[in-house]
């Protein structure tokens, strides 16, 4: 009953707004798991749900950050039942660049179909490194369009198999390290709550991301 009132909401302010095509399809039911490795033949993707309500998802997680966050990556990770266990878990999300959305449509209508401009926030890609001795390195693009200008210096970041190997992957990629991780402007949001919709307009600016394929499409 959620799933088909969420998507007759979606359906009547596309028609309202004059979006609606028949080739947009949110007859796709929504996740109901953390994740599937079973579903992605590249990387992954990871959501959760915070006790203020929406959800949030971590997209082209590598199996280092799967490991940082306590994944098991073979298997399907059920949510948890218990609140405080999924709030907890949302959090150690937000530290590998997790995003909250109003609900699953909102993230497809936004990533997958392009049908709203983005925030700000959520068109950043984030590169994060938590090193065991303290701190964090980040490398930080606007979009996912600067990120395909930069080319083979994000690969060497996936082909890390530590933490650690992240870290020094980020550094060589141009990123910076900060000893205190509030110290960052696009970090501090992260370990201060689940994240959330700063106010956005339609006519926003953005920078040519839209012809550029969705975010989908980018494996980064």
């Amino acid at each position: 009953m959620k799933f088909q009132a969420e998507r007759n909401h979606y359906e009547r302010v596309l028609r309202e707004e004059g979006q609606w095509t028949d080739s947009v399809d949110f007859d796709i039911p929504p996740p109901d798991v953390r994740i599937d490795p079973t579903e992605s033949q590249s990387t992954n993707s990871v959501c959760c749900w915070p006790s203020t309500g929406g959800l949030i998802v971590a997209s082209r997680v590598h199996p280092v950050e799967l490991e940082y966050i306590g994944i098991d990556r073979f298997h399907v990770n059920e949510f948890s039942s218990n609140q405080t266990e999924e709030d907890e878990f949302c959090m150690k999300l937000r530290r590998i660049g997790g995003k909250w959305w109003e609900d699953f449509f909102d993230h497809d209508w936004a990533t997958g179909y392009k049908m709203r401009t983005l925030s700000v926030q959520e068109k950043e890609v984030l590169f994060l490194g938590w090193p065991d001795d303290g701190g964090v390195w980040i490398l930080r693009f606007e979009n996912p369009a600067k990120v395909r200008d930069r080319g083979w210096h994000i690969g060497i970041i996936n082909n890390a198999l530590t933490m650690e190997e992240r870290c020094k992957a980020i550094e060589i990629a141009g990123g910076l390290y900060f000893k205190k991780p509030e110290d960052c402007e696009y970090v501090r949001p992260l370990l201060e709550g689940f994240g959330g919709h700063e106010p956005r307009g339609r006519k926003e600016e953005d920078e040519g991301w839209r012809d550029l394929g969705t975010f989908e499409e980018w494996d980064y």
